[in-house]
């Protein structure tokens, strides 16, 4: 029996290979999008809380203006308790549809 020479890494090798260290440099970048967005997240969360509990105006992406008490919030909602009359309503806005906030 001959011995057999170990060749180096073959085509198809290189290019499984090279496609791993792509694959791992687009998951890197994806990681730091995700911690933009998660910072991004929590500077609306600072701002809700501060105005929790207190009176606001909501400037919204159509031009229309929504007035009343932020009760409560989500991750994708805001919940407002207007008094229209005798009878308080209750609105959930969509955050996305959100332009500006201000304390009324």
């Amino acid at each position: 029996m001959g011995k057999r020479k170990v060749a180096g890494p073959t085509g198809a090798f290189k290019l499984f290979e090279q496609e791993i260290v792509r694959l791992g440099e687009r998951l890197r970048k994806t990681e730091e999008q995700i911690g933009q967005i998660r910072d991004l997240t929590w500077v609306g969360a600072d701002l809700l809380n501060e105005y929790g509990g207190k009176k606001v105006k909501l400037h919204m992406a159509d031009g229309s203006t929504l007035a009343g008490v932020l009760e409560k919030y989500d991750r994708f909602n805001i919940r407002i308790k207007s008094d229209k009359g005798k009878v308080p309503v209750v609105t959930v806005v969509m955050k996305h549809a959100v332009l500006s906030l201000e304390e009324a």
